[in-house]
């Protein structure tokens, strides 16, 4: 599964990046690698930078043309927003209060359960 699909939440194979024009694959394959080597600073990834595209380069044998390294940065910005989007969805979903039908027995009794655990700790 590649990064991007992890960062989705989704199969790398459902994603379409088969429709992606031959003349461009190998910037997708690039990414994919330099993504999985990210760093995080506990909040999420950080983005890559020239530092690590150029030491990437190097050490791959493979010389980046300038237009190159500019995709492969746009490609993480939109990386980045992608999984900032998604991870602000999770935790204001997270966040919002839970409501239950007054008439559903086994969630009241759940809840109060739940509150008396709580004022026991």
């Amino acid at each position: 599964m590649t990064a991007f699909a992890k960062a989705a939440g989704t199969r790398s194979d459902a994603l379409p990046f088969d429709d992606l024009p031959v003349e461009v694959q190998h910037l997708w394959g690039w990414f994919c690698d330099l993504s999985g080597a990210r760093s995080g600073n506990g909040y999420g990834g950080n983005p890559i930078s020239h530092i690590e595209i150029e030491a990437w380069s190097r050490l791959s044998g493979i010389r980046l043309t300038p237009w190159e390294v500019a995709v492969l940065r746009r490609a993480d910005s939109a990386f980045l927003a992608a999984t900032y989007e998604k991870s602000a969805a999770t935790s204001r979903a997270a966040s919002e209060p839970k409501q239950i039908r007054a008439d559903d027995a086994a969630s009241v009794t759940a809840l109060f359960a739940g509150l008396k655990a709580r004022s026991e700790k």
